[in-house]
Protein backbone atom coordinates (compact mmCIF):
# COMPACT_ATOMS: atom_id res chain seq x y z
CA UNK A 1 0.00 0.00 0.00
CA UNK A 2 1.30 3.35 -0.97
CA UNK A 3 0.92 6.55 1.55
CA UNK A 4 -2.10 7.75 -0.41
CA UNK A 5 -3.76 5.07 0.39
CA UNK A 6 -3.19 4.75 3.77
CA UNK A 7 -4.17 8.99 4.39
CA UNK A 8 -7.36 7.45 2.29
CA UNK A 9 -7.89 5.41 4.88
CA UNK A 10 -6.96 7.42 7.41
CA UNK A 11 -9.37 10.38 6.21
CA UNK A 12 -12.29 8.18 5.82
CA UNK A 13 -11.70 6.65 9.29
CA UNK A 14 -11.53 10.08 11.29
CA UNK A 15 -14.66 11.88 9.06
CA UNK A 16 -16.39 8.23 10.44
CA UNK A 17 -15.57 9.15 14.06
CA UNK A 18 -16.50 13.17 13.80
CA UNK A 19 -19.80 12.11 12.95
CA UNK A 20 -19.74 10.25 15.59
CA UNK A 21 -18.55 12.39 17.62
CA UNK A 22 -20.36 15.26 17.14
CA UNK A 23 -23.64 14.11 15.17
CA UNK A 24 -24.96 11.77 17.03
CA UNK A 25 -26.27 11.46 20.44
CA UNK A 26 -25.60 8.95 23.15
CA UNK A 27 -29.10 7.32 22.40
CA UNK A 28 -28.41 6.17 18.95
CA UNK A 29 -25.79 4.00 21.25
CA UNK A 30 -25.52 1.22 18.56
CA UNK A 31 -24.84 4.00 15.72
CA UNK A 32 -22.51 5.46 18.15
CA UNK A 33 -20.31 2.58 18.53
CA UNK A 34 -20.10 1.54 14.40
CA UNK A 35 -19.35 5.40 14.14
CA UNK A 36 -16.73 5.86 16.85
CA UNK A 37 -15.51 2.02 16.36
CA UNK A 38 -14.45 2.80 12.99
CA UNK A 39 -12.66 5.78 13.86
CA UNK A 40 -10.31 4.03 16.25
CA UNK A 41 -9.08 3.02 13.70
CA UNK A 42 -7.69 6.64 12.31
CA UNK A 43 -5.18 7.92 14.89
CA UNK A 44 -2.67 5.58 14.21
CA UNK A 45 -2.18 6.00 10.71
CA UNK A 46 -1.49 9.81 11.60
CA UNK A 47 0.75 8.93 14.54
CA UNK A 48 2.32 6.91 11.17
CA UNK A 49 2.72 9.86 9.16
CA UNK A 50 4.39 11.85 11.77
CA UNK A 51 7.00 9.09 12.48
CA UNK A 52 7.41 9.13 8.57
CA UNK A 53 7.95 12.39 8.38
CA UNK A 54 10.10 12.42 10.99
CA UNK A 55 12.25 9.66 9.44
CA UNK A 56 12.36 11.17 5.96
CA UNK A 57 12.18 14.57 5.91
CA UNK A 58 15.59 16.64 5.14
CA UNK A 59 14.53 19.64 6.63
CA UNK A 60 12.83 18.11 10.02
CA UNK A 61 12.50 22.02 11.98
CA UNK A 62 10.81 22.95 8.80
CA UNK A 63 8.54 20.26 9.16
CA UNK A 64 8.00 20.78 12.97
CA UNK A 65 7.24 24.35 12.89
CA UNK A 66 4.69 23.84 9.78
CA UNK A 67 2.97 21.13 12.13
CA UNK A 68 2.96 23.42 15.17
CA UNK A 69 1.76 26.57 13.26
CA UNK A 70 -1.18 24.40 11.77
CA UNK A 71 -2.11 23.56 15.25
CA UNK A 72 -1.85 27.12 16.40
CA UNK A 73 -4.14 28.17 13.53
CA UNK A 74 -6.51 25.23 14.31
CA UNK A 75 -6.63 26.35 17.77
CA UNK A 76 -7.32 29.67 17.49
CA UNK A 77 -10.31 28.63 14.85
CA UNK A 78 -11.56 26.41 17.56
CA UNK A 79 -11.08 29.28 20.01
CA UNK A 80 -13.78 31.58 17.81
CA UNK A 81 -15.96 28.94 17.37
CA UNK A 82 -16.13 29.11 21.09
CA UNK A 83 -16.90 32.42 21.56
CA UNK A 84 -19.28 32.82 18.52
CA UNK A 85 -21.55 29.60 19.44
CA UNK A 86 -20.61 28.92 23.14
CA UNK A 87 -19.91 25.40 21.95
CA UNK A 88 -16.43 23.91 23.21
CA UNK A 89 -14.19 21.95 21.09
CA UNK A 90 -11.16 23.81 21.85
CA UNK A 91 -9.32 20.62 23.67
CA UNK A 92 -11.17 17.98 22.08
CA UNK A 93 -11.40 19.22 18.62
CA UNK A 94 -7.30 19.79 18.01
CA UNK A 95 -5.57 16.28 17.21
CA UNK A 96 -3.12 18.01 15.70
CA UNK A 97 -1.61 18.51 19.18
CA UNK A 98 -0.79 15.03 20.02
CA UNK A 99 0.79 15.01 17.07
CA UNK A 100 2.99 18.42 17.65
CA UNK A 101 4.33 16.61 21.18
CA UNK A 102 4.95 13.39 19.43
CA UNK A 103 7.06 14.66 17.22
CA UNK A 104 8.75 17.46 19.76
CA UNK A 105 9.47 14.14 21.65
CA UNK A 106 10.95 11.88 18.75
CA UNK A 107 13.04 14.97 18.05
CA UNK A 108 14.69 15.20 21.32
CA UNK A 109 14.86 11.46 22.15
CA UNK A 110 16.73 11.30 19.07
CA UNK A 111 19.68 13.70 20.36
CA UNK A 112 20.41 10.60 22.90
CA UNK A 113 21.07 13.43 25.63
CA UNK A 114 19.85 12.21 29.31
CA UNK A 115 17.86 15.60 29.75
CA UNK A 116 16.54 15.57 26.20
CA UNK A 117 15.24 11.77 26.56
CA UNK A 118 13.75 12.61 29.89
CA UNK A 119 12.33 15.28 28.28
CA UNK A 120 10.98 13.50 25.63
CA UNK A 121 9.35 10.77 27.73
CA UNK A 122 7.68 13.36 29.78
CA UNK A 123 5.46 15.08 26.96
CA UNK A 124 3.26 12.04 27.11
CA UNK A 125 2.57 12.56 30.92
CA UNK A 126 2.07 16.56 29.60
CA UNK A 127 -0.18 15.63 26.80
CA UNK A 128 -2.03 13.83 28.86
CA UNK A 129 -2.28 16.28 31.87
CA UNK A 130 -3.31 19.15 29.42
CA UNK A 131 -6.15 16.72 28.26
CA UNK A 132 -5.31 16.72 24.14
CA UNK A 133 -7.31 14.43 22.10
CA UNK A 134 -5.37 10.83 22.49
CA UNK A 135 -3.20 12.84 25.05
CA UNK A 136 -0.23 10.55 25.92
CA UNK A 137 -1.67 7.63 24.52
CA UNK A 138 -1.02 9.33 21.02
CA UNK A 139 1.79 10.23 21.82
CA UNK A 140 3.41 6.76 22.64
CA UNK A 141 2.13 5.46 19.69
CA UNK A 142 4.36 7.96 17.26
CA UNK A 143 7.52 6.76 19.79
CA UNK A 144 6.91 3.23 18.98
CA UNK A 145 6.60 4.19 15.00
CA UNK A 146 9.67 6.09 14.86
CA UNK A 147 11.85 3.79 17.55
CA UNK A 148 11.06 0.34 17.74
CA UNK A 149 12.10 -2.01 15.58
CA UNK A 150 10.79 -5.08 13.62
CA UNK A 151 7.66 -4.97 12.97
CA UNK A 152 6.33 -6.82 15.25
CA UNK A 153 7.94 -5.05 18.15
CA UNK A 154 6.15 -2.15 17.32
CA UNK A 155 2.60 -4.32 17.50
CA UNK A 156 3.93 -5.53 21.24
CA UNK A 157 4.63 -2.12 22.47
CA UNK A 158 1.04 -0.77 20.92
CA UNK A 159 -0.65 -3.69 22.97
CA UNK A 160 1.17 -2.90 25.99
CA UNK A 161 0.26 0.53 25.58
CA UNK A 162 -3.33 -0.03 25.12
CA UNK A 163 -3.20 -2.25 28.20
CA UNK A 164 -2.08 0.81 30.12
CA UNK A 165 -4.10 2.95 29.17
CA UNK A 166 -7.04 1.35 28.08
CA UNK A 167 -7.23 -2.10 30.38
CA UNK A 168 -5.64 -1.14 33.60
CA UNK A 169 -3.79 1.87 35.49
CA UNK A 170 -3.32 5.13 33.45
CA UNK A 171 -6.94 5.29 33.15
CA UNK A 172 -7.53 5.35 36.31
CA UNK A 173 -5.11 7.79 37.19
CA UNK A 174 -6.51 10.17 34.64
CA UNK A 175 -10.17 10.03 34.61
CA UNK A 176 -10.89 12.13 31.89
CA UNK A 177 -9.32 10.13 29.26
CA UNK A 178 -12.05 7.26 30.13
CA UNK A 179 -14.91 9.91 29.44
CA UNK A 180 -12.60 12.07 26.28
CA UNK A 181 -14.98 9.68 23.54
CA UNK A 182 -18.16 9.59 25.56
CA UNK A 183 -18.12 5.75 25.52
CA UNK A 184 -16.70 3.22 27.31
CA UNK A 185 -12.96 3.42 26.04
CA UNK A 186 -12.00 -0.37 27.43
CA UNK A 187 -14.78 -1.50 24.70
CA UNK A 188 -13.60 0.23 21.15
CA UNK A 189 -10.53 1.43 21.47
CA UNK A 190 -8.93 -1.90 21.38
CA UNK A 191 -10.04 -1.57 17.52
CA UNK A 192 -7.55 0.93 16.83
CA UNK A 193 -4.62 -1.96 16.62
CA UNK A 194 -6.45 -3.23 13.46
CA UNK A 195 -4.95 -0.38 11.84
CA UNK A 196 -1.50 -2.15 12.18
CA UNK A 197 -2.74 -4.44 9.80
CA UNK A 198 -2.85 -1.66 6.40
CA UNK A 199 0.55 -0.17 8.38
CA UNK A 200 2.19 -3.51 8.09
CA UNK A 201 1.75 -3.51 4.05
CA UNK A 202 2.91 -0.68 3.46
CA UNK A 203 5.48 -0.47 0.62
CA UNK A 204 7.40 2.99 1.16
CA UNK A 205 5.84 4.41 -1.75
CA UNK A 206 3.93 7.96 -1.78
CA UNK A 207 1.80 8.14 -4.36
CA UNK A 208 -0.15 11.12 -5.98
CA UNK A 209 -1.37 13.35 -3.56
CA UNK A 210 -1.35 17.02 -2.71
CA UNK A 211 0.87 17.23 0.48
CA UNK A 212 -1.28 20.25 1.72
CA UNK A 213 -4.78 17.98 1.29
CA UNK A 214 -5.21 16.78 4.44
CA UNK A 215 -3.90 20.36 6.16
CA UNK A 216 -6.98 21.62 4.15
CA UNK A 217 -9.70 18.86 4.43
CA UNK A 218 -8.92 18.72 8.52
CA UNK A 219 -10.30 22.56 9.10
CA UNK A 220 -12.71 21.96 6.27
CA UNK A 221 -14.39 18.73 7.34
CA UNK A 222 -14.51 19.89 11.27
CA UNK A 223 -16.34 23.26 10.00
CA UNK A 224 -19.08 21.43 8.27
CA UNK A 225 -19.77 19.24 10.85
CA UNK A 226 -19.72 21.49 13.33
CA UNK A 227 -21.78 23.56 11.42
CA UNK A 228 -24.46 20.96 10.77
CA UNK A 229 -23.94 20.02 14.64
CA UNK A 230 -25.33 23.78 15.88
CA UNK A 231 -28.38 23.71 13.23
CA UNK A 232 -29.66 19.64 14.31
Amino acid sequence: MTSKTLKWIAIIMMTIDHIGLYLVTPEDITLLIILRGLGRLAFPFFAFFVSEGFKHTRELKKYFFRLLGYAILIQIALTVFYFASGVNYMIVGNVFWPLVFGLLASILIKERKTAFTILGFSLIIIADLIGFPYGGYGVAFILIFTFVEPFYKKVLYAFIVHLAYIAYPIAFLIPEFVTRYNLPVESIQWLAMLSLIPIYFYNGKLGKMNKYFFYIYYPVHLAVIFGISLLI
